[in-house]
């Protein structure tokens, strides 16, 4: 298992943790998902590759629109975002190694996904906010550490699971800012402290981004 100061450490060429660089192989998942507050149309995807938090967001939209379960959003997708995920696709099919870590992925049509996983036994949610990014993280400002929530440390806390089989998760996609600053997601995730007896809740800040989004977001 990765140190946590391998999650910390920014890989320098591609800007993104030295432990995601390193891993010997990506985590899978299986999200039970929903569009913002349509708890009827869930559909099931399985999430294997990981380049960065736009791409993620990408394949859960196209997952969910790949399903037919929410007719609205895939009748949208198709029309107005096909074309930019089969673009996205292609060149993710041309790059291999972790030279995929730096390929810029434009905005999803979705401002943010809630990722929360419960236990049955246990009466805390982890769950994290995974917000679209304006532009890949070494295109900003130089950073020396990587912030705990997103999807580097979605992906930290599945590999410290360590689990045997693919973890089961439910995703919220939020297609306008208004709904994800309102629900009352947190966390409870500390890196190497799973097996820790007592937790803490906390709510953890999401990456930074423009209050407002641009037009693809209100029309899906």
């Amino acid at each position: 298992m990765a140190l946590y100061s391998d999650w910390q450490r920014i890989h320098p060429i591609y800007g993104v943790p030295i432990a995601a660089v390193e891993a010997t192989e990506q985590p899978s998942i299986q999200c039970n998902l929903v569009r913002d507050n349509q708890p009827l149309l869930k559909s099931s995807i399985t999430i294997s590759t990981w380049l960065n938090t736009n791409y993620l967001l990408w394949l859960l939209c196209a997952g969910h629109a790949d399903s037919g379960i929410d007719e609205q959003w895939t009748i949208a997708f198709e029309s107005k975002h096909r074309w930019c995920w089969n673009e996205i696709q292609a060149r993710v099919q041309e790059i291999d190694g972790p030279y995929r870590f730096g390929l810029v992925v434009r905005p999803p049509p979705v401002f943010s996904a809630v990722i929360t996983h419960i236990y049955e036994n246990d009466p805390v949610n982890y769950s994290f906010r995974i917000c679209a990014e304006d532009c890949p993280s070494y295109l900003a400002p130089p950073a020396t550490e990587m912030p705990r929530n997103g999807v580097w440390g979605f992906w930290q806390f599945l590999a410290e699971r360590e689990a045997f089989f693919p973890d089961i998760f439910n995703v919220v996609l939020e297609t306008w800012p208004t709904v994800a600053s309102s629900l009352p997601y947190s966390t409870s995730f500390e890196p190497s402290s799973l097996s820790s007896p007592s937790l803490s809740v906390e709510t953890l800040p999401t990456y930074s981004r423009s209050s407002s989004p641009p037009p693809s977001y209100s029309e899906y």
